[in-house]
């Protein structure tokens, strides 16, 4: 099965929302968005009788988050949910939508959990405004959540959002500390969509596309080019529908584990791990076809110009620039590594020797 949410996209993609007629509408986003009037934004393009505003969503979200979320919406019951923000807004509201008629908890969510066998009706349709360019989660099926040390992907075909708004205007004033962040992170999806085990012909179609435009507008989109921000913007729901359909790998296995364990914002340890992870795949067959298909004669080549695009990105490449004497915390980080749900569809199965030589690489 291919799965993706409808796609709205443009400077004026907002607007949809005025088709969207109901009489309980629920905005979900986070405070500084609050601040900059960014559900206002919105509000004024929905048709609803009765508009509540949530805005409860700090950093990456946990599991406590989320059920304080989900409570907030059972008692509005909308017929409407929009999401306005980067990935953990969006993340939090997919939970909400099926928690407000199923009380579940969001480590019991398995794929193939049937959830309309325990009740849920889709009473409200979600739609996703993404105010980032880079989690894509406006389009998977995962909601990923802090646990302790370590973070949990629920993963359900019902929690993928029935329609997704690409408005450009909304990325325009984005800080460029978030736009090198995010499409670090875009980055990412779209190559470890592409080398995964589960990879096929859909998901290759949209990894590569979102990997070339990446790569492309990038730095542009860095510099302030409003053009390259609207094509990262695609690019990034592109890598989202990639990972949607073929999974992702270690450079997010060990991302996560590392950001859990720090507390470190996920997209900047996406950043220093993806290079290192690169170099241990080589040599890999699917690596080699992706740098072929991007113009690089070698995979050295192709992860050379991503350890480039970083530096011009000024993020970090080592943790000692983030993190205080990590090494103490090797032996927790190599184990929630590979236990992550990520680190079984890497295209070249890591030892953990390799693991932890990964590990000491970045601090």
């Amino acid at each position: 099965m291919f799965a993706a949410p409808r796609i709205e996209y443009g400077e004026r993609a907002l607007e949809t929302l005025k088709g969207e007629e109901c009489s309980r509408a629920l905005v979900i986003t986070d405070k500084n968005l609050s601040k900059l009037e960014f559900p206002e934004f919105v509000i004024q393009n929905l048709k609803a009788e009765r508009v509540e505003v949530y805005d409860g969503v700090e950093g990456e979200p946990d599991t406590t988050m989320a059920f304080k979320c989900s409570e907030f919406a059972r008692k509005v019951d909308p017929e409407l949910i929009v999401a306005i923000g980067g990935g953990s807004v969006i993340d939090l509201a997919k939970f909400a939508r099926v928690a407000m008629e199923v009380n579940i908890d969001p480590r019991e969510v398995r794929a193939k959990l049937n959830l309309r066998a325990m009740g849920f009706r889709k009473k409200a349709k979600l739609v996703a405004v993404p105010t980032t360019s880079g989690s894509g989660a406006d389009c998977t099926l995962a909601v990923m959540l802090k646990h302790g040390n370590s973070k949990i992907s629920a993963i359900n075909v019902e929690f993928i959002p029935d329609m997704t708004i690409l408005d450009y205007r909304l990325v325009e004033k984005m800080p460029r500390r978030l736009v090198a962040t995010t499409g670090v992170d875009a980055l990412a999806h779209g190559i470890e969509a592409f080398l995964t085990k589960l990879h096929n012909d859909f998901s290759d179609l949209f990894a590569l596309r979102a990997v070339q435009l990446i790569l492309e507008n990038i730095e542009k989109s860095y510099d302030g080019d409003t053009a390259a921000r609207a094509k990262m913007h695609l690019a990034a729901t592109m890598a989202g529908i990639a990972i949607n359909n073929s999974q992702l790998g270690a450079v997010h296995a060990l991302a996560h584990s590392f950001g859990a364990v720090f507390g470190l914002d996920h997209s900047m340890t996406i950043a220093i791990f993806l290079p290192k992870v690169l170099r241990a795949y080589i040599p890999e067959q699917r690596l080699e076809e992706l740098a072929e298909k991007l113009g690089f004669s070698k995979p050295s080549h192709f992860v050379k110009r991503i350890e480039e695009l970083i530096e011009n990105l000024s993020l970090p490449s080592k943790v000692i620039e983030t993190v205080e004497d990590p090494s103490g915390k090797l032996e927790v980080l190599i184990e929630s590594a590979m236990k992550d749900l990520s680190f079984r569809f890497t295209p070249k199965l890591l030892s953990r020797e390799e693991v932890a030589d990964i590990f000491r690489n970045v601090f």
